[in-house]
């Protein structure tokens, strides 16, 4: 796999972790998420690969965008990506946007996650 289609990649993966199929799939998500998963959630919490799995899956579906994706390889087996997340209120509100990263590992043949982090942008 060369540099740019690793990190075409990895856009991908992301997107996936926001699809509603996958997020209600233990098996899915068991596939993209690697055992040593670490997320510092905006709220200041530690979750780990389980606790996502299960947050995720009983989450409600939302209509997102990812704006500004960036990603760079870090090592040879380490990609790091960088965008904005917008998630679209039901209620037709302003947008919810967060800065999100991630670290994503190759094991094998597969590109795994294995850190995130998301921080809230305030409106003002």
């Amino acid at each position: 796999m060369t540099v740019e289609s690793a990190l075409d990649h990895i856009r991908k993966n992301e997107e996936l972790l926001l699809q509603p199929h996958v997020r209600n799939s233990e098996k899915l998500l068991s596939e993209l998420i690697a055992d040593e998963f670490v997320e510092l959630g905006s709220s200041g919490r530690i979750y780990n690969k389980s606790d996502v799995i299960k947050s995720l899956s009983t989450q409600r579906n939302f209509e997102w965008s990812i704006e500004n994706f960036r990603a760079w390889h870090i090592e040879q087996k380490i990609i790091l990506a960088t965008y904005t997340l917008s998630l679209k209120h039901e209620s037709g509100g302003s947008p919810k946007k967060s800065i999100r990263s991630s670290l994503w590992k190759l094991f094998g043949e597969e590109w795994k996650i294995i850190f995130h982090q998301g921080t809230s942008i305030l409106n003002k």
